[in-house]
């Protein structure tokens, strides 16, 4: 069965519901989700996707994914944590203990895919991550300012960086 996805408006306020296949052939405005997992050197994972989906052999945020009809944005986070990265259960739930959420942004640059993307942290991960192969070739830790400069990188990825990277020189 097709996974269904709110639609909203200009403003984030939801107006229905559609099959994620209509969504994205219409254009609609919908959720959607980045989760970026940075090590204890603050360096951030990141994963190439794989050449069976959108987007194929580039590089994006550590989990992304729609946020389906009758869930949360955290919800849609700790749904897609575990079905984008390999994880022993303990693991998942000890960085669903850490996961903290930054804010939503707005990401018109796709005139076919745009959506309000509610991004999330995961901080200070000493754990091995590994990007489940239905979703990408492979995974690794990067320097935020050299992943921007030096990987072909999804625009919503790229707008999650600056955030990031924005967020960690105030923050620290």
């Amino acid at each position: 069965m097709e996974e269904f996805l709110y639609i909203v408006d200009e403003n984030n306020n939801i107006i229905g519901k559609e099959k994620r296949s209509i969504v994205h052939q219409k254009g609609l405005i919908h959720r959607d989700i980045h989760i970026l997992i940075f090590n204890q050197k603050n360096n951030v994972f990141l994963k190439k996707r794989n050449s069976k989906i959108n987007y194929p052999n580039m590089w994006e945020s550590s989990v992304a994914g729609h946020v389906s009809y009758n869930l949360s944005y955290l919800e849609a986070a700790k749904k897609e944590l575990c079905e984008e990265i390999i994880l022993n259960k303990k693991d998942c739930e000890h960085l669903f203990s850490k996961i903290k959420f930054y804010g939503i942004f707005k990401n018109f640059i796709n005139p076919l895919d745009k959506q309000f993307t509610g991004l999330f942290f995961i901080r200070d991960i000493n754990i091995k991550l590994k990007p489940h192969p239905s979703e990408a070739e492979e995974g690794a830790f990067f320097d935020i300012d050299w992943a921007l400069r030096n990987l072909d990188l999804t625009n919503g990825s790229i707008i999650s960086l600056s955030l990031a990277k924005i967020y960690l020189n105030i923050y620290g």
